[in-house]
């Protein structure tokens, strides 16, 4: 069950981007993998809350953002679907 409800959340991560090759990004510059910003530890943290999980058990060596940011980009204005 827990599965089911993480999978269904993770296809509604705010930055989650569902292109396929060759197509645009929708949601560039926020999906951008940022060592100190947005990256797999603020998803899992993400994914983690929804099953009713803590985030911080899991062991990260970089942290991530505790939420989905937007990211300041200049010349770009962040799109959700």
């Amino acid at each position: 069950m827990r599965w089911l409800v993480g999978k269904t959340t993770a296809d509604d991560y705010l930055f989650a981007e569902h292109a396929s090759p060759l197509e645009l990004l929708q949601n560039w510059p926020n999906s951008k993998y940022q060592a100190l910003g947005n990256n797999s530890d603020t998803f899992a943290r993400f994914i983690a809350r929804t099953i009713g999980r803590d985030g911080y058990a899991l062991d990260f060596e970089v942290r991530g953002n505790e939420f989905p940011a937007y990211v300041a980009y200049p010349g770009y204005t962040p799109t959700l679907r």
